[in-house]
């Protein structure tokens, strides 16, 4: 997807939070906007990415909307039954959800996993005045995610005797790429700025 326009991996993973903040507070009608504007672009990355991941959290959806339907007070749909209300406050924080879910899949789509962990790196690289060991995070976060990648498909009887298991780790190089900020980066950061202002 134009490599999500050419922006810095610090600045999609800002964007990727400062949206998702926003689906939580935005009314209906900024939320219908969004939710096309994101529909078209997934509709160009593909879905598959979005479909997994809510099915993963499908039975977090359904539950919060039970919770939601039977316990908000108002005009129950037949005796014991859910209330209008409910079900309307859960059909919303669901789609809130699920918009995040739609964020996240976007930028999964659109950023490496090497991006992506380079993105994090320079986003917690100001801490490390602080004591924070932030290269010690990224290396595990990158074999985290190396190990996981290459498991993912395996059997699940295996990969649990496989746990259990002494193996060797062969000690291997790692490198991680930094990238500059640029202009578009910096156009960026000034529009988060002026819409928290607002």
């Amino acid at each position: 997807m134009l490599d999500f326009f050419y922006l810095h991996p610090a600045t999609r993973i800002l964007l990727w939070i400062a949206l998702a903040m926003f689906s939580f507070s935005a009314h209906p009608i900024a939320l219908s906007a969004l939710s096309l504007v994101l529909a078209i672009f997934l509709g160009l990355q593909g879905w598959s990415g979005f479909f997994g991941l809510l099915r993963r959290i499908r039975w977090i959806l359904i539950s919060l909307l039970m919770i939601y339907a039977f316990s908000t007070p108002g005009e129950p749909l037949f005796p014991e039954g859910p209330t209008l209300e409910g079900l309307a406050s859960g059909a919303m924080q669901a789609w809130r959800i699920i918009l995040t879910v739609a964020l996240l899949a976007f930028l999964q789509g659109s950023t490496s996993r090497e991006k992506m962990l380079s993105g994090i790196y320079t986003l917690l690289f100001p801490l490390k005045r602080f004591g924070l060991e932030v290269e010690r995070i990224a290396v595990r976060l990158m074999l985290t995610l190396h190990y996981a990648e290459e498991k993912r498909n395996g059997d699940w009887k295996a990969l649990i005797l496989d746990a259990f298991r002494e193996n060797e780790v062969p000690v291997t190089n790692l490198s991680l790429s930094l990238y500059r900020f640029r202009m578009r980066d910096g156009a960026v950061f000034l529009a988060l700025a002026a819409a928290l202002m607002l």
